[in-house]
C-alpha cells in the first residue's frame, strides 16, 4: 500500500543535524508517510546514524550514492517515492509535528497540484545569537487556491519571496510530477530548486496557500554551505536563472515594463554579489580584472544597466552601475 506522503531528505555530512531532522519526521501526527534519506557521498558519520534509524523504523529507507549533488540526490528520491504526495526537507531543517497533517488536508480539500505553507527562518549569526522570523508569501491568502492566471498575476509581486523558489514548505502531487516529467537539474548545485519550481509553475493547474508556519529553515551565518562558499561559476548560474525567469514571464504573458524592472533589479543585485566575490578572492589582480571585464560586457548585464532605474539601487550598487554604464571595467 502506498504512503500518503513521501518525504525526500538529501544529506551530505549532516552528522550534527540529522537526528533532529529525522526525529521530527518520525514524530509527525500523520503517521502514514515514507521517509527517504539520500546519503550523497558523506564522509562523516551520517551514513552510520541514518542506518540505525532505518533498522528501527520500517517507514525509513536509506539510499547511498557517490557525491553527485543535491539535484541528483533528490532525483533518486523521486525515483523511489511511492506516496500520493512528495515533500522535500533539508537535512539541517525541521518541521512542526502536525505539518504534514495540515498540509495534506489542505491539498486534498483544494485538489491542488502544489500546497505551500509559510515558514520560520531560524537565524544564527556569527556570534551564536539566534532569532526567528515568520515568513508567508501573501497576507491575504489563507487556504486560497490560485489558478494558473492568478499565479501568473502574482508571480512578480512575490518574485523575491524566498519561499516561492524553494522546494521545502510544499507538497507536490506525485502524479502531477510524474505526468509532466519534471525532474531536478543535476548539472548545477545552486538555484536548482528555482528551475524545478519554474517548470512546475508552467504546468500547474492549482496552487493552495496555507497560512500556517510549519517549516523551520535553518540559516547559520558562518556555515560554509553550497550557497555561500566561493563559486567560479556563480555569475553563469545566476545568469542561467535570470534567463529562465524571463522565459517564464514570456510563457505567462506578463512581460511588462514594471515586471522587467523587478526581474532585472534582482539580477543586478546578484551581479553585484558576483563582483564582490571576485574582489575578495586571493587571485592576482589580472585574473580578477579579466573576470570583471567579462561580466561587464555580458549582454544581460548591459541590458540590466539600461532597464533598472538608478533610484532602485543602493549606494554600493550605484558605483558598480556607473562603472558598467561607462565601460570603466
Amino acid at each position: 500500500m502506498c504512503s500518503v506522503i513521501s518525504v525526500i531528505v538529501p544529506m551530505y555530512n549532516e552528522q550534527n543535524n540529522i537526528d533532529k531532522c529525522v526525529s521530527c519526521l518520525q514524530g509527525q501526527t500523520l503517521k502514514d508517510i515514507e521517509i527517504i534519506l539520500i546519503n550523497d557521498g558523506s564522509t562523516d558519520e551520517t551514513e552510520r546514524i541514518v542506518r540505525g534509524y532505518e533498522k528501527a523504523d520500517n517507514r525509513i529507507t536509506v539510499i547511498s550514492s557517490k557525491r553527485n549533488g543535491p539535484g541528483a540526490a533528490r532525483n533518486l528520491g523521486l525515483d523511489k517515492a511511492r506516496g500520493e504526495y512528495i515533500a522535500f526537507v533539508d537535512a539541517d531543517d525541521w518541521i512542526e509535528e502536525d505539518a504534514f497533517e495540515k498540509m495534506y488536508k489542505c491539498a486534498k480539500k483544494s485538489e491542488a497540484d502544489i500546497t505551500v505553507s509559510g515558514f520560520i527562518r531560524e537565524v544564527t549569526d556569527r556570534y551564536g545569537n539566534s532569532s526567528s522570523i515568520k515568513i508567508y508569501p501573501f497576507d491575504d491568502s489563507d487556504g486560497t487556491v490560485l489558478s494558473v492566471q492568478d499565479l501568473a498575476n502574482r508571480f512578480i509581486e512575490r518574485f523575491n519571496f524566498f519561499g516561492f523558489h524553494t522546494l521545502w514548505a510544499k507538497l507536490y502531487k506525485r502524479e502531477f510530477l510524474k505526468s509532466t516529467g519534471i525532474r531536478m537539474n543535476e548539472e548545477i548545485t545552486l538555484g536548482e530548486d528555482l528551475l524545478f519550481n519554474l517548470a512546475v509553475y508552467k504546468k500547474v493547474n492549482k496552487v493552495c496557500w496555507l497560512k500556517e508556519y510549519l517549516y523551520h529553515y535553518s540559516w547559520k551565518e558562518n556555515v560554509n554551505s553550497l550557497s555561500r562558499k566561493y563559486r567560479k561559476d556563480l555569475f553563469e548560474i545566476n545568469k542561467l536563472l535570470h534567463v529562465a525567469v524571463l522565459e517564464h514571464m514570456n510563457v505567462w504573458g506578463i512581460v511588462t515594463d514594471s515586471n522587467k524592472i523587478s526581474v532585472y533589479r534582482e539580477f543586478f543585485a546578484k551581479i553585484y554579489a558576483c563582483v564582490i566575490q571576485e574582489l575578495r578572492t586571493k587571485k592576482s589582480i589580472f585574473p580578477k580584472l579579466c573576470k570583471l571585464h567579462k561580466i561587464s560586457r555580458d549582454k544581460e548585464v548591459r541590458q540590466s544597466v539600461k532597464v533598472v532605474p538608478i533610484k532602485c539601487l543602493n549606494k554600493r550598487e550605484l558605483v558598480l552601475y556607473f562603472l558598467f554604464k561607462y565601460r570603466l571595467i
